[in-house]
């Protein structure tokens, strides 16, 4: 892995061979395939011809193969109980520690995942299929229509999942359950962006704004 050079600096630029650029990429490949798996590292976004997601555990993994140690800059802003972080990550070599670059992410408690909550529903009587399980974090439209359709959602009852009918929207009580988070996602997001950046890998993955990894807890 000596040939590994910080893609984002000016320097390394104007000294970067041809056979050092195909090295990146070529290193890259190596780790999804023989490390990296789909639904735990990244994922596929449906309709996409095979564009890939990565997620903070591939981000993770590129990072340690490239010896990168991430650093944060977190600032807060503030609206009533609402928080808003905005998040800078820097990239360190932890061998040589030269920047190797920068990437940005932010999250707030006003999003409608964490702003909004549904009302109290009510059990159709039907169990979530497996089938929901396999699909949700791949391909969620599909899920959701595993469900029967929008107005549905996987809700437990007495322990077991069941498919019940949403209920009217409503805002979130207390913002301050969700600060935590905020700030997680803040930083998954910013890491997730300077992996990228810094490693040249958009042609390989891309930042989904949706977040899949939210809801398993991962992020």
């Amino acid at each position: 892995m000596n040939d590994l050079v910080p893609i984002n600096t000016t320097d390394a630029m104007k000294g970067l061979s041809l056979a050092q650029v195909k090295s990146q990429v070529v290193a890259i490949n190596k780790l999804m395939k023989s490390v990296m798996q789909e639904k735990e590292h990244y994922g596929v976004i449906p309709g996409t011809n095979g564009k890939k997601v990565l997620f903070k555990a591939g981000a993770e993994k590129i990072g340690f193969m490239y010896r990168l140690a991430p650093s944060y800059e977190v600032k807060e802003i503030w609206d009533g109980d609402h928080l808003t972080v905005f998040v800078s990550c820097t990239l360190e070599n932890m061998n040589t520690g030269q920047i190797w670059g920068q990437g940005v992410g932010m999250c707030s408690t006003k999003e409608a995942k964490y702003r909004y909550r549904a009302g109290e529903g009510e059990s159709t009587g039907k169990q979530v299929p497996k089938a929901y399980w396999d699909n949700w974090k791949t391909d969620p439209a599909k899920a959701q229509e595993l469900l029967g359709g929008k107005e549905f959602k996987a809700a437990k009852v007495d322990g077991v999942w069941m498919i019940s009918k949403k209920g009217s929207q409503v805002e979130h009580p207390n913002p301050a359950d969700f600060y935590n988070t905020v700030i997680k996602m803040g930083k998954k997001r910013a890491h997730v962006d300077a992996i990228i950046t810094a490693t040249a890998a958009s042609d390989i993955f891309t930042q989904d704004i949706k977040d899949p990894e939210v809801e398993d807890g991962t992020g």
